[in-house]
C-alpha cells in the first residue's frame, strides 16, 4: 500500500542526511532517468522537471510523522524521523542497499543549481532528443555551469552499468 512512500523514505535513509525539497525533486528525477524505481510523474516547471506526485507524497509522509519538515531559508528541508526508520524496518527495506545508493549520495552532494541543470538537460533530451530549449533556464547559468552539468551527466552514464549491477 505504501510502497512508493517507502521508496522515498529509503532514499532518505540511504543518504543519511536531510534533503531540501527542491533538491529531492531533482535527485529523484535524475535517478529515475537512470532507471531507479520511482513512480513519480514529472512535468516541466519553471526550473526544470517537477512532480506534484512527489509533493503530495512528502506531505503524506509528514502527516504520518515519517518525515519532519523544517523551514530553512526559502526551502523546506526534510528529515527522516524515528517513526520513519521504524516503518522502513518493518518493511525490511531499512538501509536496504539498492543498486542506486551511491548515485543518490553523489547527487545529494551536488548543488541545487547543478541538479537543476542536469534535470533540465535530461528532460529536454528525453522529450526532444537534443538539449535545453527553455531560454529562461539557459540564461540563469553560465556556459561553464552548463558544461559542468553535462560532464557530470556523462560521468553518471558511464557509471550506469555499475549502478545497475551493484
Amino acid at each position: 500500500m505504501l510502497t512508493h512512500h517507502a521508496q522515498v523514505l529509503n532514499l532518505f535513509s540511504l543518504c543519511e542526511k536531510t534533503i531540501e525539497h527542491k533538491k529531492l525533486q531533482k535527485i529523484i528525477y535524475i535517478a529515475k532517468s537512470f532507471g531507479a524505481p520511482f513512480a513519480e510523474k514529472y512535468r516541466y516547471h519553471r526550473l526544470g522537471p517537477y512532480s506534484e506526485d512527489l509533493f503530495v507524497r512528502l506531505e503524506e509522509l509528514c502527516n504520518l510523522h515519517f518525515l519532519q519538515e523544517e523551514q530553512h531559508n526559502v526551502d523546506a528541508v526534510y528529515v527522516l524521523t524515528e517513526e520513519g526508520e521504524q516503518f522502513l524496518h518493518t518493511l525490511r527495506t531499512k538501509k536496504e542497499k539498492d543498486s542506486y545508493t551511491s548515485m543518490y549520495k553523489a547527487l545529494n552532494e551536488q548543488s541545487l543549481a547543478t541538479l537543476e541543470q542536469m534535470a533540465a538537460l535530461l528532460y529536454f533530451q528525453q522529450m526532444e532528443g537534443d538539449g535545453v530549449r527553455d531560454p529562461h533556464l539557459i540564461s540563469r547559468y553560465s556556459d561553464q555551469e552548463w558544461l559542468h552539468a553535462e560532464t557530470y551527466l556523462t560521468t553518471l552514464r558511464e557509471r550506469q552499468v555499475f549502478y545497475e549491477g551493484s
